[in-house]
């Protein structure tokens, strides 16, 4: 890259209610992308989301323009929320999702799970079901997947009942465990975060004595 503009903040502005279909990227950065333009980027969350939008010119603007309606929705970004991007090249782009007091997005709920030998042996995982109701029940149109986002890596699971319980299991279930290193004794927290789809982060606890 040609300029030293390696990050940028967006705010969505209410006054701007075009920015939920195309947003305008810093002028600064304009002579890089001289006759390179239109293009698709890749748009990457914090979480390991990952969105593909064009990026071409409106109004004599670089801008993000197809794709990002979809990364508004999906993300459910809302007026007043600050986005920072982290250039790793021209057509990459991590995005730091925070709310309108520039702080990082709370999830919505979360719960702990201390991992027992069957939840490693058969790749099962499960989510309390008072979570559930509280959280999940009628919030979500999809309910028989979810996503696992741990660092940068993301898991598809399979949601099913059984038990009375809601079970994690098959799709990349055995992955999550196998790549995470997930062993019997050892205690996860998973964070529900905002969106259309049932996401979690999980976070590895460590406990100082």
């Amino acid at each position: 890259m040609d300029t030293d503009v390696s990050s940028f903040l967006a705010i969505i502005s209410s006054s701007e209610d075009d920015w939920r279909e195309w947003l305008p990227l810093p002028a600064e950065i304009y002579k890089e992308y001289d006759g390179l333009l239109p293009r698709a980027c890749r748009l990457t969350t914090i979480d390991g989301e990952e969105y593909e939008a064009t990026m071409g010119l409106k109004n004599g603007q670089v801008s993000l323009l197809e794709g990002w309606e979809n990364f508004m929705d999906l993300e459910s970004i809302e007026y007043g929320f600050h986005l920072e991007f982290y250039r790793h090249s021209l057509f990459d782009f991590e995005i730091e999702i925070m709310d309108e007091n520039g702080c990082e997005r709370e999830p919505i709920g979360s719960f702990t799970l201390d991992m027992k030998r069957t939840h490693v042996e058969r790749a099962r995982l499960f989510i309390p079901m008072q979570f559930w109701r509280d959280h999940i029940e009628g919030d979500y149109a999809d309910t028989s997947v979810a996503y696992l986002f741990i660092g940068k890596r993301k898991y598809e699971l399979e949601v099913v009942e059984g038990h009375g319980k809601k079970l994690l299991q098959r799709g990349e279930a055995r992955s999550f465990m196998d790549d995470n290193e997930i062993v019997e004794n050892c205690s996860y927290k998973f964070c529900l975060v905002p969106g259309e789809l049932i996401r979690f982060k999980v976070y590895a606890l460590v406990l100082v004595d």
